[in-house]
């Protein structure tokens, strides 16, 4: 298995670090982990290799000699020099298996063998054999780079082998990124969660150096030395999860160094050290520096093989476990709004590819996914099961609905009716609208209704709405999802009053009151929208009408009943008539009242009225029922201001 190596390798490998920040695992990883249930996955595989790592289970790492895995290298190329001969192919084999082995010329006195190599398969998928290398024609031999690699899953799509019997290796033209990438790899995790973006891709140019090193690190659960910087509370889950690795705070290419003086900052009793070290001279950094695996790296490395990708332990790539039985192959079809469901059910399978269009490519991978296809119609869907036996085959004619939006024909446009993150609410005695999509040969609503559209009028009770269509050309189509309709609670309608000590005559200033409902949102007086007072001062005119309208989080509205205030008249101050002998006027028409140095005068409710005693006179005067509204007398009159009045001489 070990061969010579030409000089020109070693001097490559000596070099292939310290030029760049050549690898794409991280930002590979991050996008990956934002699809849907991915993140859990990645967090279960994590948990494991703890588990393991801590002793909470007999560490799977310990015995069992070396492990072999199979490797198929793809040559992804476009006629260039990416293009590598298969003796670069077998070069670059054999120098992995010496680096992981801890060999010459890469020993390190310092370093681990890690008790894993790694043979080009002699047996094909479908059991045949082969040299563990393939050559493909394709313009996907270039990975266009952002936030990750956009056209991945269509290089690997291109040409693949079972990725839970064989390490897929990618050997293409360029890595097109603005930070010099020339290689990645998927986790663990992404054999369970999106097993069709497993594997490692390298640039043709970096295929022989220790940048083969580092990716099937990451293939086998490792992380960069510097990953999650210093912090060292708990050297299994902080940093790279490895406890002989120094805390590394920075990717740089500086060696020797020392970027964290946090090693003695572990207190959980995996702290191998006892003094601050210097950063290790590691495959999985970004040094010039003789480098080697840790034994804590190659336990978890053979930790996650073990647990993680035991398929590749089984798999006869490498003819080591012959005698499988052969998969049958079969898959079952089910039809929803986020496409069709293919769900690979063979016998002795562990991994599914597709070819959904019958060209004779495939189109994805996995033993559950989508099928989502450009228009509707009948397809002619092809299944490979990969076994531990080989593979085997099966076609099906599968009616594939292309779902122009969510929950068609049920257009998402409903009157109403209010949506929430929470679902949909409607308030009581709401008239609400479901509208079909329109030109359908056929409607069946979930409540017997066939017309387009279906009206229901919210009562007190929760319901449900599906609707069955047939189109013009006989495909049915139904909702996927129910819509429930959650029935609102009527709010407690608001209430508005007069404050107590208020006088209602016109042009006076008096207080409204106000209570709302408990769970009001907002609510609009006199066109105030967001009114939220407790009390609110109104002056009145001859005639007022006042409402409060409320909205409750539900976006339910009630109002008040309608406060109308009719305000009495208020007399106007007039003042007093002189008549001669004593006797004085009011303005007639109106109620008086006199008063003698304030005080009432007993019935004195007259026009004309006789002063009898000395002092100082005033009249009130009102109109009829309303005495709150009158008024006094503009002036006094009589001996206001002297003893004797000379009118009484």
């Amino acid at each position: 298995m070990k061969r010579a190596l030409p000089y020109f390798v070693l001097l490559i490998s000596l070099q292939g670090l310290a030029q760049q920040n050549p690898c794409g695992f991280d930002s590979f990883r991050n996008a990956q982990l934002a699809k849907a249930g991915a993140k859990l996955e990645y967090e279960r595989a994590n948990q494991l290799l703890f588990e393991d790592a801590s002793g909470q289970f007999e560490n799977a790492a310990r015995g069992g000699g070396v492990r072999t895995l199979p490797v198929v290298v793809h040559i992804v190329h476009a006629n260039g020099p990416e293009n590598i001969s298969d003796g670069l192919v077998l070069d670059g084999i054999a120098e992995l298996n010496l680096r992981f082995r801890n060999e010459a010329p890469f020993y390190d006195v310092n370093g681990t063998d890690v008790q894993i190599e790694f043979c080009l398969a002699t047996v094909d998928p479908s059991g045949n054999a082969t040299n563990g290398i393939t050559r493909t024609v394709s313009s996907n031999t270039d990975i266009v780079w952002t936030t990750g690699p956009e056209n991945d899953e269509a290089l690997k799509n291109t040409v693949r082998w079972d990725p839970h019997l064989y390490l897929n290796l990618w050997v293409i033209r360029d890595i097109a990124s603005l930070n010099g990438l020339v290689g990645y790899s998927s986790f663990p995790s992404s054999l369970t969660s999106y097993p069709g973006v497993d594997g490692i891709v390298v640039q043709y140019n970096f295929f022989n150096n220790n940048i083969l090193a580092h990716e099937v690190g990451h293939y086998l659960g490792l992380y960069h030395t510097f990953e999650g910087g210093c912090t060292n509370y708990n050297c299994l889950l902080d940093g790279d999860n490895v406890c002989d690795t120094p805390p590394d705070g920075t990717d740089d290419f500086a060696c020797p160094a020392n970027s964290c003086s946090t090693d003695m900052q572990d207190t959980s009793g995996y702290n191998p050290f006892v003094v601050d070290m210097e950063d290790a001279p590691n495959y999985m950094d970004y040094t010039a520096c003789r480098i080697s695996f840790t034994a804590g790296q190659s336990n978890r490395m053979n930790s996650a093989l073990t647990l993680l990708r035991s398929e590749l332990l089984q798999s006869n790539g490498c003819g080591q476990n012959p005698g499988a039985p052969a998969p049958t192959a079969s898959f079952t079809v089910i039809q929803n709004c986020g496409g069709t469901q293919l769900t690979n059910t063979s016998i002795n399978s562990v991994g599914a590819a597709w070819d959904y269009d019958n060209d004779g490519l495939i189109d994805g991978y996995g033993n559950a996914l989508e099928f989502n296809p450009p228009s509707t119609g009948y397809y002619q869907v092809k299944l490979f099961a990969a076994g531990y036996g080989g593979t085997d085959t099966i076609t099906q004619t599968v009616l594939a609905q292309y779902y122009p939006y969510q929950n068609y024909p049920l257009i998402n446009g409903y009157q109403g009716i209010t949506s929430s993150p929470s679902g949909f609410t409607a308030c009581e005695g709401a008239t609400i609208t479901f509208l079909g999509e329109p030109g359908m040969a056929q409607y069946t609503w979930s409540n017997g209704a066939t017309t387009q559209n279906n009206t229901f009028v919210q009562g007190t009770s929760d319901f449900d709405v599906s609707l069955s269509t047939v189109d013009t050309d006989g495909y049915t189509w139904n909702t996927c999802y129910t819509v429930h309709v959650t029935a609102a609670p009527a709010p407690i309608p608001p209430t508005l009053t007069i404050a107590p000590d208020a006088v209602l005559c016109t042009g006076n200033t008096i207080d409204l009151l106000f209570t709302y409902s408990p769970i009001w949102q907002t609510a609009t007086f006199m066109g105030m929208i967001g009114f939220h007072q407790s009390t609110y001062p109104v002056t009145l005119g001859t005639v007022n009408n006042y409402s409060l309208v409320q909205t409750d989080t539900n976006g339910c509205m009630s109002s008040s009943p309608n406060l109308q205030i009719i305000p009495q008249s208020g007399a106007t101050p007039a003042a007093i008539l002189n008549y001669g002998n004593n006797y004085v006027g009011a303005p007639s028409g109106v109620n008086r009242q006199w008063y003698l140095d304030g005080v009432p005068v007993p019935n004195s409710n007259v026009s004309l009225f006789q002063m009898t005693e000395t002092g100082c006179y005033r009249v009130f005067y009102w109109w009829a029922n309303s005495f709150d509204c009158g008024a006094f007398s503009t002036d006094s009159i009589w001996t206001c201001n002297k003893k004797v009045d000379s009118r009484l001489s």
